[in-house]
This record gives structure tokens, sequence and C-alpha cells, in this order.
């Protein structure tokens, strides 16, 4: 069947037109999520600009992106790159490229050359702009690998100096009809968008393809479908094509309709009041059965209330704390898990305890990638590491950043960084917007403890008592090397096992390994090491009291603001795994949070927060809470919670990751979290409520559930690589800076040891 894009369909506008609502009131939530939708179909198909093409796609490609007219591609930067696909049967058959050549002024003619499972498939020339290309190839049934190779790839000269690719075509999908249809040249492409003239967008489904969105179904929705389509291009739907439209809730409840076409052409149209189902997760399909169709299919509801902002409130606040001092304490690799202040059985956390009895204490805080450079980068900016962009050791947080320090700093604050952690450094750009920033680790006396670091924040505090200032101390402490010191070494329980603590990463790592090959440590070896992480608890407890106590000398406690986190958790063997950068279970992404603020009530706030949440948040307190650069910040300020009012809502999702370019993503709510894999594909999903420990992952049973989580996570991301400008600048190492990474655990590529050509973004 064969279609004209961009076909006039005076009607659908007339049908659509009738039923707008003020677009201050209402929103449409499925065409706008169509990117993220799954698509099913008993073809092949792989969309490149989508998250979920990411396990599909080998070396050579860039990030997402999206057209004006809503088009999803990803650039092939450089001059190859590859790609899998798994078919159901093997055989000769005609596979279909969407794609457009880089071009510039004077730039030679492109050509793809085109490796099928390492048998040549000769090439294809390509002319400018956006086509769609006919390839026949032999395809095993299974795995299929694909390789690319171009005549060239050019700068982007639009953006010279800035954009670092190197680019050599864009690429929009590739698709594989089913075996018993034969293609026709010219048709549209499987679940195409279709931009008819003078109306509203729609999908191209092909026969037996269906669009399934997972959402949560918000109360006083409509939904509405109209669909059609047959040459030429109109509303007439061919006779006895049908629609199916099908809703399914997690609880089970279930509306379903089937639509037929009439001899007389009516267009196809369908439109019901969601009441019966909303409020829930579901899962909403529209199904083209016989014919292939033009669909739009569009779930109307209400954009949701602004809730009370508490200005007064918050302007009271911010006028009396705007000439306090602010104390930014972070405790490396500390988890909640294993602090007496959040229910631990051991005492761990004495100090802290004492504080948070005067402090709001957050009691889900999460951070938004589970190794430092990231995690900091998003303490140091409110948004997420696909957006800062410094998310490896390649990479360096941009010149361009705009940092909470550096906002304080041009307002006459004076800030000042003390870091312990080799990683917390120059190298990485997390010095960025800071007066000054010492790195102990750097200093001849250096004990490779947090009491340099404190050495080093007394020596300032003494001449610096009588100006405001905002100041960051960074303890290595409780992260690897477990050696704290005596008494803390024996703390919680004596052994013979690693008397001088665990120093070295490759002792701790041959554990990690023999897991991964079903092979446990013995009991006493596991007891032992969470003893020794736990008497490096308690001693960066002790550093932390040793901190307020030098406030308290200078009587500056009533006028410093005090903040207390970590930049990641650390696993103690809860899922076969110590140390952190590769997992996202509770014990890795989860973060303690203490804000105290003299004279605000202490209390225990349930609500999930995020890291990316304590740049606005310090902001405000410090009394920039009206400076322009927090609108281009992701986080929300927490202020409001301090104050009591639960104003970020039980519905929000939070996003963290694991370390590299292709990393593991988590999306979690209050109540359940989704784990994916983006270079396998694999899943895991948890109901944090019944199973807290994530000891039974219920994928298969929670299936709509896990879907609206996926679809979450994947339009998050989606959202995230749209923000990028490439601009991240390159990180080099020094083998003696390498070295003292890698004494910290941290496994630093060759590359990040050498000058990088490009964007610096390597895997592990």
């Amino acid at each position: 069947m064969r279609f004209r894009e961009g076909a006039v369909l005076i009607l659908i506008g007339l049908l659509v037109s009738s039923c707008e609502r003020s677009e201050s009131k209402w929103q449409e939530l499925l065409m706008a999520n169509l990117v993220v939708a799954e698509k099913r179909w008993s073809g092949d198909l792989i969309e490149f600009g989508v998250p979920a093409a990411l396990p599909q796609l080998g070396e050579g490609w860039s990030y997402g992106e999206t057209t004006e007219e809503g088009r999803a591609f990803r650039w092939v930067s450089e001059k190859t790159a590859t790609f899998t696909f798994e078919a159901d049967s093997a055989g000769r058959r005609i596979a279909w490229f969407t794609c457009q050549p880089f071009v510039y002024e004077g730039s030679p003619p492109q050509k793809l050359s085109l490796v099928v499972n390492d048998v040549n498939n000769g090439h294809i020339d390509l002319h400018v702009g956006r086509g769609r290309y006919p390839v026949v190839m032999d395809i095993v049934q299974g795995i299929n690998r694909i390789e690319m190779s171009f005549d060239y790839a050019g700068d982007p000269a639009a953006k010279a100096g800035v954009d670092r690719r190197r680019l050599a075509a864009a690429f929009y999908r590739f698709d594989i009809a089913p075996p018993h249809e034969d293609p026709i040249a010219g048709s549209l492409a499987p679940f195409a968008l279709v931009r008819p003239v003078g109306s509203l967008p729609g999908v191209y489904l092909p026969a037996g393809g269906a669009l399934a969105f997972f959402l949560r179904i918000p109360v006083d929705s409509s939904l509405r479908i109209t669909g059609g389509a047959k040459k030429p291009f109109s509303l007439r739907a061919p006779v006895g094509s049908r629609l199916a439209v099908e809703i399914r809730t997690e609880s089970g409840r279930r509306i379903k309709h089937v639509l037929e076409a009439l001899p007389t052409g009516d267009p196809l149209y369908f439109e019901t009041k969601l009441d019966a189902v909303s409020a829930e997760p579901a899962e909403i399909l529209i199904r083209a059965e016989t014919e292939a169709l033009w669909v739009r299919p569009e779930l109307v509801a209400p954009v949701p209330k602004e809730r009370h902002s508490q200005k007064q409130e918050r302007s009271i606040l911010a006028s009396r704390t705007s000439d306090f001092n602010m104390l930014f304490v972070v405790l490396d690799g500390a988890t909640p898990l294993r602090m007496s202040l959040y229910g631990y059985e051991k005492p761990t956390t004495p100090v802290i305890d004492a504080l948070g009895e005067s402090s709001v204490v957050f009691t889900t805080a999460l951070t938004q990638a589970v190794y430092t450079i990231a995690s900091m980068g998003s303490i140091l900016t409110g948004q997420y590491p696909e957006r800062h962009q410094s998310v490896s050791f390649a990479d360096r947080l941009p010149e361009s950043a705009i940092t909470v320090p550096g906002l304080l700093t041009s307002s006459n604050v004076r800030t000042i960084g003390f870091a312990g952690n080799a990683v917390v450094s120059s190298k990485f750009g997390l010095n960025r917007g800071y007066e000054f920033f010492h790195q102990a680790w750097e200093l001849d006396s250096y004990t490779g403890r947090g009491d340099s670091v404190l050495r080093l924040f007394d020596a300032w505090l003494s001449k610096h008592t009588n100006e405001r200032f905002f100041t960051y101390v960074h303890f290595k402490e409780p992260h690897f090397p477990y050696n704290p010191p005596p008494p803390y070494d024996q703390l919680f329980g004596a052994s013979t096992l690693f008397p001088e603590g665990l120093q070295v990463w490759d002792d701790v790592n041959r554990y990690n390994i023999a897991a991964a090959d079903g092979v446990v440590p013995e009991a006493d070896v596991v007891k032992r090491i969470r003893a020794l992480y736990d008497g490096n608890m308690a001693y960066a407890d002790h550093l932390v009291g040793e901190l307020l106590s030098r406030l308290d000398a200078r009587g500056l406690r009533e006028k410093t603001m005090v903040i207390l986190t970590a930049d990641h958790g650390e696993a103690m063997f809860e899922h076969e795994f110590i140390g952190h950068n590769t997992q996202l279970y509770e014990e890795s992404i989860r973060v303690p949070l203490v804000i105290s603020v003299p004279g605000l009530a202490p209390r225990r706030v349930k609500t999930l927060v995020e890291l990316l949440d304590l740049s606005p948040t310090i902001l405000e307190l410090m009394g920039e809470g009206d400076h322009a650069a927090i609108e281009q910040m992701q986080g929300q300020s927490l202020v409001p919670a301090l104050l009591g009012d639960d104003l970020l809502g039980d519905d929000r999702v939070a996003f963290s990751r694991t370390l590299w370019n292709k990393p593991r993503y988590s999306a979690r709510t209050e109540d359940a979290k989704l784990i994916w894999d983006s270079r396998t594909g694999d899943q895991e999903f948890y109901l944090l409520k019944e199973d807290p420990k994530e000891l039974e992952n219920v994928i298969e049973e929670k299936l709509i559930l896990a879907g609206v989580f996926q679809q979450d996570l994947y339009r998050w991301l989606w959202e995230q690589e749209h923000l990028r400008t490439d601009s991240t600048d390159c990180a080099i190492l020094s083998e003696e800076e390498a070295g003292a990474m890698e004494a910290l655990g941290y496994t630093v590529p060759v590359n990040c040891r050498t000058e990088l050509v490009g964007h610096g973004n390597a895997e592990k």
C-alpha cells in the first residue's frame, strides 16, 4: 500500500479543532510521547535516535537528536559504525535505511559501504538530504551484525570549536518487512511520523502493527483515536480494515473497542472518557489489525495545578539566612543503610545522630550517579550527568558550566573547597567556581586520611572568621581503602583477618570477580569487610564532630548552616558486590542528607529527593533564590520541604546511572524501581515497600507497571540527550594522578593518560 506524505487531510483538522481545549488547561500525552512508545510488528525495526535502540548500537554513534518535525535520529560519528538486530528467520531480504549524509561546502559525494555478518554487501551512493534506501542482504536467524563505513566524516562547520564530533551521516531508522510481505519502493516506513499539510501529525501503522503506550492515566482524561488512510491519501479507510483500541490496567481493569471501516468511507473515530481506569498505571494499545492505517491517538488530560509555593514563608526564611555561612560536607561513599542515624543497629554515627536531632533529615535522598565525578558534577550544577556531560574519567566539567560556588563567588561570598579524594580535583573540573580549592593529597604532610583535610579547613577558618563563606569539605572516608585508624579499626569487631585493613583494591576486587563466577566469599570475610567499612564510617563521623567543634570554638555555629550528604553509597555484598560504580541497588544510590539551619524546626522528610536538588536549595538559603541561573537547573529547591510542606509530591521519578557512556540506569519512585542496562537491554523491577532489600525481580509479574517505568526512563533519557552541547572538556591524567585514583579502586583507561582527540567518553 502506497501513500504520499504531505497530502491534505482537511477532515482531521476539523475533527481535532472541534475538540480543542485551552492550552493553559489541557495537555496531550500520546503523540508527545511517540518517540518512546513501544512499536510491535512482525518485521524488524530500529529507530536509531530513541533510547530503546541503545543495546543494539555498537561503536561509532553519537547521542540522540530530533528534527524540527519530530523525527529522532543519531549521527554516525567518525567514519564507521556498527549495529545489530535479531531476526526470527534466515533468508535473502530487502532492508531499508533512512539516512542523511553530513555535507558541507565543497564536500565530496558520500558513499555508505556495508558488511553484513562479516560478508561484503556492496555500497550505497547517498544523495543530499534525507532518503530511504533499499538494500538486499542475506540475514541469519538470531543476531545479525551490520558494519557501516563512509568515505568521509567532517566537522560541523556551524559549530566549529564547540561540537567536537566528526559526522558522517544521520540515521533515522532501519527496517525489514515481514518475510511474507513484498516491500514496495516509495512506500512509507513502518511507524513513520506523517504530518499531512494543514493538519496535525499522526503515525503510519503497518498491517498487524501496534503502538503501546504505558503511563499513569490522569484523572479526568479522555482518549480519542482518529484513523484512516487509503490511496489516494485521505480518511477513507480500506473497506474491512479494523483498528483495535485496548486499555489494560495493572489491577486488571480493561476497556476494548474495535473500529471497522464502513463502505461509505467514513473516517475511523473513537473517543471515550477514562474515568474507569484513571489514576492507575495502564497500557494503551492501538493495533491496525488487517490493513495499514494512518492513526492519530490523543490522550487529553488537565494540566496539573501548581501547588502552593509558600512564597511568604520562603521569603522570610531566605531573608533570615541571607547573611549566614554554609558548611557543605560530603562523606565519600557513605550509605545511609549503615548509619545509626538511619536505623542501622550499630552506633556508627553518634555525632551525626546528634546533628540530626536539630536538623531536617531526608530519609530517601538519591544520587544521580554511583561514582564521584558525575555525582559531584550534578551537585555543583543542579543538572543530570547527561546534561553537564562530565560522566567518565575522560571528561571534565565544561568551562562553561554554571556552578553554585561560581554564582556565590560572584555575589561576594568567600568560596573555598577542601578535597580528600583524588577524583574531586581540578583535573575533572570539580573546582569550577571556587575562589580557593585545596587538594589535600598534594600536601607533603598528607596522611592519607581526613585529618589532613580537617587541618586545612581549620587553618583557613582561623583567618576568615569574620567573613561570610561557603565551605565545601569532602572527606574520602568511608570510601575505600577500608583501613580506619585505631580505635575505629577494631570498634565493630576484632579479627585476625586483615589486621591492617584492606588497602589494595585488587584484594577486594578478587572477591567481586569470584562472586560474578558464583563463588561467594566466606561469611567471616564479608563480616570483617563490613566491620572495616563501619569503622571508616565512625571515623568520618568523628571528623564531622571535629568540623562542628571548630565552628563552635569560633562562635560561628549559630550563623552557619550545615548540609551533610554523600556523593554515592557503597555496596557491602548485599548483592554479591563490594564497592560502587556498577550497581544501582539501594545501598549504592541512596545517600544521607541532613540540612541544619539555625532556628529551623527539626523534622524527618520522607519525600523522595535527588542530589541535584541541592544547587537551587543552597542558592535560595544563601539569598540567591531569584538568580536567573536557577531556571536552567533541573533540581527543585528543598526549602519548601525544610518548612514542612511536601511540595515535591509522591509521584516523582528519580534517575541514577552507573559509570561510562552506555551505563545502567534506574528510575525510582517512593514505591518501586526499574533498573535498565543500556548495553544489553536487561531489566530488573522491584517493589520496594514489599521488598526493600531488592531480592525479588518481578519484571515478568508486573509488566504494565514496569512498562510505565520503562517509558518514564526512556522519555527522561531522550530529553537529557537533546540537552547536550558536546562541548565537554577532556581530562588528561598524569601517571601519578592515575595511580592515586587506582589506589582508591578506580580503573583509569589508557586513553585518559594521553592526549585525546575528539569527544572524550571512553568505554571501560
